[in-house]
């Protein structure tokens, strides 16, 4: 599947030859400047296949008026493409922008790295290039979700030419369960990881956590659980806040940052999430941060990091976190179980505020616990080290650079 024993067993990471220079593009919905999970770690990987000598370009929707439409960041070329703003025209508008950008350069790639974007398959259609388009899923249910047949003829005809373009295309899942998931589809995959990049995601020093701290706001002496993502619907952080009421009843300088902004998606509950806030009467103890470029140092000043979502794959917030030696609560619905163990976290049965709080109490009536699992957390993020998890890209690119320049395509 792709896993490599070297990873599995905790080794340092691999120095492996310099391949043969690819060119390959990105297409994702979101890049630099907006800020996340799958535009953080598209830019690590993008920019660790330039390091080892491939041609990389990024090229993502112009979701914002303001962004230009080409430029080079910190030595990636990124071209936006399709009208600004969000919504269902806007998407359609752009599947067929990233098709007319991918025609009319389709002799210049051997490779297109979609990520979190199933409908740039139909783009990759239209402009004939399915052999050379790899597909990495990201979240649990997000195949099945792109293979579901639609509801109005519109829709089912979308579906029944995305579903064979799908079909059509190289596969790659975060985990051993999304392997199985796609199976189920009629599909096989590579099991790659995500990413981390320990250099930037590291355990502070004394003084980057304390500094951290002042800049924050956070009182020296108080104990901060953090959660980072984005305020959609299916990060499930109201949870998180009932659970955390008891928390700050409890001990009245204990924190919950919440760094992640909404994404003026349908999905959005960063209303909802404040008015639950105010009416728990958790204003003063939990802190809305915003969506932010770089979180690692609001990491180095916390205490525990949770993830309380019902659906991910393989989350790079916790990978993050770990690498930073925070001890992790996340259920198997957020990906603790591919992540965590007894050594390394807590996994509770559940994202219910219920089972997330005996975990919460756990940790912040055991200091000597926290230290212990944030020491392991951070050993078993080195596993996934940039460096190591690249080789693997390297190994599916350069199978897949083997097939031709173009390819046909039937509805």
């Amino acid at each position: 599947m792709g896993r490599s024993s070297d990873r599995a067993n905790g080794a340092p990471p691999r120095v492996g030859q310099m391949p043969v220079p690819l060119s390959i593009v990105f297409a994702v919905p979101d890049f630099e400047p907006a800020v996340g999970g799958t535009t953080r770690q598209t830019g690590l990987q993008a920019r660790a296949l330039a390091a080892r000598g491939h041609r990389v370009v990024v090229v993502a929707r112009r979701t914002r008026r303001a962004w230009p439409r080409y430029e080079v960041l910190d030595g990636l070329e990124v071209h936006r493409i399709g009208p600004p703003g969000r919504g269902q025209r806007a998407d359609h508008l752009a599947v067929l922008s990233l098709g007319l950008w991918l025609f009319r350069r389709r002799r210049t790639f051997d490779i297109l790295q979609t990520v979190m974007w199933s409908d740039a398959t139909l783009s990759a259609a239209v402009a004939g290039v399915l052999r050379r388009v790899s597909v990495l899923w990201a979240i649990r249910g997000e195949a099945a979700d792109a293979f579901s047949p639609g509801g109005a003829l519109p829709r089912r005809l979308k579906s029944r030419i995305r579903i064979r373009a799908l079909r059509r295309c190289r596969h790659i899942v975060l985990t051993g369960t999304m392997h199985s998931e796609l199976l189920e589809l009629g599909l096989a995959s590579n099991v790659i990881p995500v990413p981390v990049d320990p250099s930037r995601f590291r355990v502070p020093t004394d003084k980057e956590r304390i500094d951290a701290r002042a800049d924050l706001g956070i009182e020296q002496d108080a104990l901060a659980i953090i959660s980072i993502g984005h305020l959609q619907r299916r990060k499930r952080i109201d949870r998180l806040i009932a659970a955390f009421a008891p928390v700050a009843q409890q001990h009245a300088t204990n924190r919950l940052l919440l760094v992640g902004g909404p994404r003026g998606a349908d999905d959005d509950v960063e209303e909802q999430l404040r008015a639950q806030v105010n009416s728990l009467g958790l204003s003063k103890s939990v802190i809305f941060f915003g969506a932010i470029e770089a979180p690692e140092r609001h990491l180095w000043a916390s205490d525990v990091f949770v993830l309380a979502s019902d659906r991910e794959g393989m989350p790079n917030s916790i990978l993050e976190a770990m690498s930073c030696g925070l001890p992790c609560i996340a259920p198997a619905s957020a990906g603790g179980t591919e992540l965590l163990d007894e050594d390394s976290g807590i996994v509770p049965p559940t994202g219910e505020p219920e089972d997330l709080l005996p975990a919460l109490r756990r940790l912040i009536d055991v200091p000597l616990l926290r230290t212990q699992l944030g020491h392991v957390a951070r050993s078993r993020a080195q596993r996934y080290h940039i460096d190591e998890v690249i080789l693997d890209y390297e190994r599916v690119y350069s199978e897949m650079a083997g097939h031709g320049k173009g390819d046909s395509f039937k509805a």
